[in-house]
């Protein structure tokens, strides 16, 4: 699925399951903690945003968040970033790898000079 079917796949609110990072050695990290709360929402508009904090309370990371637009590129969700919790976000393009399959999304990048790859595993969001 690329360009605008995956746009409309994408639309709507996702939940966090989890976000592992897997090192070149082959250890895996969870940034976020074990049970990592986050959403991520992708408007029909090209709009979108997403918050993720570990709920470990005191001593846990800090929240972090993004917003801006999105577009799809290939098989790939491409956000440009407007406003961010982290400044050197802001004015960047994030490319994320897409695989959707009915209510998941997973969103993945690699980052070859640390070695390392990023996964978010997301579930469409139950209707309010």
């Amino acid at each position: 699925m690329t360009g605008p079917e995956l746009e409309a796949a994408v639309a709507g609110t996702w939940q966090l399951e989890s976000w592992t990072v897997t090192y070149d050695d082959g250890t895996v990290r969870a940034p976020f903690g074990d049970d990592p709360a986050g959403m991520l929402v992708y408007g029909t508009d090209g709009g979108m945003a997403v918050c993720i904090h570990d709920p470990g309370g005191p001593g846990s990371v800090a929240p972090f968040a993004y917003a801006g637009r999105y577009h799809a590129q290939g098989g790939a969700l491409v956000h440009e970033v407007v406003s961010s919790t982290v400044s050197a976000f802001v004015g960047t393009l994030q490319r994320r790898e897409a695989d959707l399959a009915s209510r998941s999304l997973t969103l993945s990048v690699r980052d070859p000079d640390k070695g390392r790859t990023d996964r978010l595993a997301w579930r469409r969001a139950e209707p309010a």
